[in-house]
């Protein structure tokens, strides 16, 4: 079975500016959402994510469609999937799946 079979909610496209925190810091980083679903985003960032870091995500005033009713808060917890380097990018970019630890529908 492929990957993309096992996932539980339908990804949408998107490239919108986020930010986002590792727990404990104070300090956001920017990174480009790319894709989302209700259960989390698929980010890309200069920084590089350890896979079960717990992260807060931030939207900003440019929220994406919200079909399946107020997914998307100012500020969600969620945890680091998988992180891996893209190729041939320079400077150097990061590709991150992000699972949300909380659904509020």
């Amino acid at each position: 079975m492929s990957p993309f079979q096992r996932r539980a909610y339908k990804r949408e496209q998107c490239e919108i500016p986020v930010l986002f925190s590792p727990a404990g810091s104070d300090r956001f980083h920017s990174a480009i959402m790319r894709n989302y679903s209700l259960g989390g985003v698929y980010i890309e960032s200069q920084l590089a994510l350890s896979k079960g870091m717990s992260v807060f995500i931030q939207t900003g005033h440019e929220t994406p469609p919200q079909p399946a009713g107020d997914v998307f808060k100012d500020i969600r917890p969620a945890e680091v999937r998988w992180c891996m380097a893209i190729a041939d990018t320079h400077p150097q970019k990061f590709g991150c799946g992000i699972q949300y630890r909380q659904l509020s529908l």
